[in-house]
């Protein structure tokens, strides 16, 4: 059977129900006017880095994402290459940064710790011959 680039690029990344669950949870934090829209003015509050991931999301141009729009997003590129990531570690660690609980330098910090951590379990696994386990990993 010949390989079929098309068809692989367009395999969706299958979001598990924690992810979705994260994604939800920091969808309704940034949406501090309860329209059920991003906008830009609330996604420019998590920098211009994260303004513009907004500005990728948006399917329809309209300059607001819906929770559909920022799932389908996902959905259609995290499947590109497997998140470094999980989605749900990484929106739970956005979630906090809405709340203020933690500083944008600090979400630097926390994904260079959620790495390093699967790093260490890669390397880990390795040397034990076992797959790495990400949603251990994700679910911390």
């Amino acid at each position: 059977m010949a390989h079929d680039p098309q068809k692989q690029s367009s395999v969706a990344y299958e979001l598990s129900e924690q992810d979705v669950k994260e994604v939800k949870i920091f969808f309704k934090a940034l949406d501090e006017n309860g329209d059920g829209l991003i906008s830009k003015h609330e996604a420019k509050k998590m920098g211009e880095g994260f303004a513009k991931f907004i500005r990728d999301c948006d399917a329809d141009k309209d300059g607001n994402i819906t929770e559909q729009e920022l799932l389908k997003f996902l959905r259609e590129n995290a499947g590109k290459e497997h998140p470094a990531i999980p989605v749900a570690a990484m929106f739970r660690t956005l979630t906090k940064r809405v709340k203020q609980e933690i500083s944008a330098k600090d979400v630097g910090i926390e994904f260079k710790r959620i790495l390093d951590e699967i790093q260490a379990e890669k390397e880990k696994n390795k040397s034990e011959g076992k797959e790495q386990n990400r949603a251990a990993i994700a679910e911390k």
